[in-house]
Formats: structure tokens, sequence, C-alpha cells
């Protein structure tokens, strides 16, 4: 079994990462941590950019809202800044964050 984002969502996050300059080449669910993931592999020693929302804000929220609030958490400047960084982006009571997984 496998959790996947509304198609209009995984397309507006795959869009919204290549105006970054990160083509999606991958993409994760991790069903412990209910965490849908975009990666843009990179070849080398180099950290792969990677995007991850948590599965409540992919279903609770429009793909305007999702894109709107990875402007205004800065995640794109967040993730060049810190590329190994295993962040995501959750919903933290009516409030939506950028959050550093513990355990990874």
């Amino acid at each position: 079994m496998s959790w996947k984002p509304k198609p209009d969502i995984d397309e507006s996050v795959r869009q919204w990462m290549k105006a970054k300059g990160w083509e999606v080449t991958t993409t994760a669910y991790d069903f412990d941590r209910e965490v849908y993931a975009w990666r843009h592999d990179v070849r080398g020693k180099k950290p792969s950019p990677t995007l991850r929302i948590s599965q409540q804000v992919l279903e609770h929220y429009p793909a305007f809202a999702v894109l709107y609030h990875l402007d205004l958490l800065r995640v794109a400047q967040v993730i060049k800044a810190r590329p190994a960084a295993h962040l995501v982006v959750v919903q933290n009571g009516t409030r939506v964050t950028l959050e550093e997984a513990i355990g990874e």
C-alpha cells in the first residue's frame, strides 16, 4: 500500500522545485512519520535537495496554500543553506511550520 498526494498538489510542488533549480527525480513516502518527500538526486558526495511535507499538511491544504507556506517559511533558502538537514513542513495546531526531523 502506498500513499500519494493529490495529483494537483504533486504537480504544483514539482513545478515549485523546478523553479528553484531542482528537477524532481524521486519521491518517497515514509509510513512511520507520515511524510511525503520530493528529491532532486545529485551525483557525487553532495547532499540531494529534498522537500518533505507531512501528510496532514498535504491533505488539509489546497495546492496554492501549500506553495504559499513553502514561500512564507522560506523553505527553498533553508534547503539551499542546509541541504543535508532533514527538514519537514508540518502542521502544529493551527500553524504550518518547518521543523527538523529527529532520528533521521
